[in-house]
């Protein structure tokens, strides 16, 4: 699965290693705003996923996304298809601030979130916003 970055890359390959058998969806370098509604291709929704990658936010449009609410409820139907326990990552080019990308998280109930971290990567081409669920 090629994500358009080796940091996401190697998330994938540690889940699988760890959870074989894991539900993986990948947006594969798409921007945010061009995968609402999720294709029923890609997700179905009584399926439940373990990790949920997006990965190449363009940080152009990350400002307008987080005022009109978009990236938001983007992030909060995908955070919705996650496992008790899985995983949101959200990338971002490297100019991406820290508040910005924690901002999108808003419409998610916290009660669900485990934790959140924000990681840049060792390239230093983009940063990552990893959400996780609580689970069961």
């Amino acid at each position: 699965m090629n994500c358009g970055s080796q940091f996401v890359e190697n998330e994938i390959r540690e889940t699988e290693a760890v959870e074989p058998g894991a539900r993986i969806l990948s947006f594969e370098g798409r921007d945010l705003r061009d995968s609402l509604p999720i294709a029923p291709s890609e997700a179905d929704k009584d399926e439940r996923y373990d990790l949920i990658c997006v990965d190449n936010l363009a940080v152009d449009n990350l400002v307008e996304k987080i005022r009109n609410g978009r990236a938001r409820h983007l992030l909060a139907e995908l955070f919705s298809a996650l496992s008790p326990g899985g995983r949101l990552l959200v990338g971002g080019p490297a100019e991406a601030e820290e508040e910005q990308l924690a901002h999108l998280t808003v419409r998610i109930p916290e009660r669900e979130i485990a934790g959140q971290v924000i990681v840049r990567d060792q390239s230093g081409a983009g940063i990552f916003l990893e959400l996780y669920k609580r689970a069961a």
